[in-house]
Formats: C-alpha cells, structure tokens, sequence
C-alpha cells in the first residue's frame, strides 16, 4: 500500500489519465495518457517503457492485464478490441466489430480471452492471435463476464440475469435473476460473487 500511495503521489503525468491498471505481479502499469495514448511503465521506478498509439481510448472501457501478466485488453472507440502483447512490445491481434465491446475477461491461464458485444453475443478468442474458438447467444444484452476457475464455463450477467455457460458447447448449466441489476461479477475458485446496482455483493 505504501508503494501504490506513492506512485499516486509520483506519478509521471500527473491528471492526464482517468484510466490505471497494474499487471498482477505488480511490476508493470498501464495507462490512459491521452485520448489516443497509453503508456506502460515499471512500477519499481516509474519509468516509461513503451507508448501505444490508438485511435481512441473510451476511459469507461476495459482495460485489463491477463493473468500471467502478458498481454493487455484494450477496447477502444467502444467497436473494437486490442489486445497487446506486452513482452513482445506489439500488438497481438485487433478485433474490430460494428457492435459495441462492453466488457471482457481472460481465462485464468491467459490462453482464451471473453468479450462482451451489443449484438448479444460473448465470443471467445485465443489471446495470442484472436481466432475466434467459441460464440455464446446470451439470454439477454450481456454486460459482464467472467471465466471460472478452469476456463471452461462463462459466467454472464444481462440485466438481472445470471446464466453459467460451458463456452465450447453453448450449453447453460445455471440460470439465475437477481431482485437488481448485477453490476460486476468476480469467480475465484468455488466462489462467484456478484455487485448490484443498489451497493450489494451477493455470493
């Protein structure tokens, strides 16, 4: 905590960016430097490291490290996703759309990515080159989604609804409708837990 308190107060471009993620080893962050920039950085010395130029960044996007710390999902301009590799120091893939992304979520051993799209629809994707491996018609306009412990089920949010989903089968193994509207959704191990709009976690 002392060292995150620091880097607020250090920070190399102080009040130019909304957006901040750190990678889960907290040895890189990444950055919402300008509409069309992000920066990444070392967190021990807060040195930049690379800038990514991209035509937009919506700040209420995601923007989010995978598990192992590899890559990083950008959407931007709310129609299209990127999804940067940031050993290699290049983007890994784009994947644009006309409908727009509103969420996504890698699998817990970095392999598959998740993404959220208006057309009702989450797809998975392999992170390495975006071939698309799977595609869920969810029951609902989706919002959130989050992978289980094992990769292989989807847990996704639309509305007040909840349905669990084997993702390589589309088959729904569990519907639930909350009294609200589910806000965010985190699955650790046995554990998934939901947030709703009326300041509630749900387990």
């Amino acid at each position: 905590l002392t060292d995150l308190r620091s880097i607020g107060l250090r920070w190399p471009q102080p009040g130019s960016g909304h957006l901040v993620v750190f990678d889960p080893a907290l040895e890189v962050f990444a950055q919402a430097a300008s509409a069309t920039e992000l920066i990444l950085g070392r967190v021990a010395d807060l040195q930049i490291i690379d800038r990514i130029s991209i035509p937009f960044v919506r700040l209420d996007r995601p923007l989010e490290f995978s598990p192992d710390g590899r890559y990083l999902a950008v959407a931007y301009s709310g129609q299209a996703l990127l999804i940067y590799d940031v050993a290699g120091r290049r983007p890994a893939f784009w994947t644009r759309s006309t409908e727009v992304v509103r969420g996504v979520s890698f699998s817990p051993d970095s392999r598959w990515i998740a993404h959220v799209h208006a057309d009702r629809t989450v797809r998975v994707v392999r992170t390495e080159d975006g071939v698309e491996a799977g595609r869920v018609q969810s029951e609902g306009q989706p919002s959130r989604v989050q992978f289980d412990a094992s990769g292989q089920r989807l847990a996704i949010s639309a509305g007040r609804r909840l349905q669990i989903v084997e993702w390589a089968t589309n088959r729904v193994t569990w519907r639930f409708t909350h009294d609200t509207l589910i806000t965010s959704l985190a699955w650790q191990g046995p554990m998934l837990a939901l947030g709703d709009d009326a300041g509630h976690m749900v387990f």
